[in-house]
């Protein structure tokens, strides 16, 4: 992967985690950990692997995606938006009475949702389906379908991987966001699902472990899921759970947990904030590790925007703003003012 494309989707993952925070804040409710784990896979999903087409969301043709860990919606609905299956305004629209952005995936009221989800072990039954039916129907697309390490913990999806395999099903690709955290705690206190990759493979699946924060660990794991025929496909991801947000990080009090207001203005103003941190380890994302951001103190221009929701805005930078590295980058912006600048 090119550097240039990573600096896009590391950028893009911003977006979509911010996207994250303000819509669980809005709602007062949501599930923001798993959500913020799995943020960087739904930007490489939507931005880079899925064949879809935001203005067609029902085109017969498109790659399928079932969010089989239905709990972390607000994930899919800031990486829907970003993509522009709607507008990022209806983020803030989140569990609302008469909104198309409830707490949990509806595939009648939102575009781009592909199955309605929720009940734990029932989305990946769902995409199993969707792969034979495409398997009978003799086309091309490919099924993807994202679940909890608590979830497997359940005895459906285990029933769904033994159909998967029976089935032959190399256009379904798995996969786990182990993030090592449940509702209730540590996932191997509650209920062990260890050695996910050894069960996975003694049920016919190819698997691959991988860092679900490393984009090209996500390109070649792909890459080799597509390659592989006559057995489906799975890739377990390590991640951490509130991934971006510091005090969210690695904590289960975050499983279904929003901000309220003093916790939402502290995370998205924690680029201001703590610029040799958090901020730091975004422009390592992109710039690579030594560089970090320098924190604008004016705009190059006199003109301001405003907006409650995140947005990308690209200016051209007057010396001494931007990363320190090359000088040049973008910056978010939000209701509280949270700068990040890449290259």
């Amino acid at each position: 992967m090119s550097p240039e494309e990573k600096r896009r989707l590391a950028r893009l993952a911003c977006q979509v985690r911010m996207g994250i925070l303000e819509a669980t804040h809005a709602a007062r409710s949501g599930h923001p950990g798993g959500s913020l784990s799995a943020a960087d896979l739904f930007t490489y999903l939507y931005f880079k692997e899925l064949n879809i087409d935001p203005s067609r969301p029902d085109w017969e043709e498109r790659d399928r995606f079932v969010l089989s860990k239905g709990h972390t919606a607000p994930g899919l609905y800031a990486a829907l938006a970003a993509r522009g299956f709607f507008p990022k305004e209806d983020l803030l629209t989140l569990r609302k009475i008469g909104s198309h952005l409830q707490g949990h995936p509806n595939m009648n009221l939102t575009p781009g949702v592909d199955m309605s989800t929720g009940s734990l072990g029932q989305g990946i039954s769902a995409a199993a389906g969707m792969a034979l039916m495409a398997k009978h129907q003799h086309k091309s697309l490919r099924v993807y379908a994202l679940l909890g390490d608590g979830e497997i913990q359940e005895g459906q999806p285990w029933e769904a991987f033994m159909f998967a395999h029976h089935y032959q099903l190399d256009n379904l690709c798995v996969i786990i966001d182990n993030n090592h955290l449940q509702i209730d705690g540590p996932v191997e206190q509650v209920m062990s699902p260890y050695p996910i990759p050894d069960k996975l493979r003694a049920f016919g699946f190819e698997v691959q472990e991988i860092d679900g924060h490393d984009f090209d660990q996500m390109e070649q794991a792909f890459a080799r899921a597509r390659s592989v025929r006559g057995v489906p496909f799975c890739i377990i991801m390590s991640t951490v759970k509130g991934k971006g947000v510091p005090f969210m990080e690695d904590q289960a009090s975050w499983h279904g947990k929003a901000p309220n207001d003093e916790e939402y203005a502290q995370a998205m103003s924690l680029p201001l904030r703590r610029p040799r941190s958090w901020a730091r380890r975004m422009c390592w994302a992109v710039c690579g590790p030594g560089t970090g951001p320098i924190i604008p103190t004016r705009w190059a221009g006199s003109r301001r925007w405003r907006g409650s929701i995140s947005s990308t805005i690209t200016l051209s930078f007057s010396p001494g703003l931007g990363c320190e590295t090359c000088r040049r980058g973008s910056l978010w912006w939000t209701s509280f003012a949270a700068q990040i600048c890449f290259c």
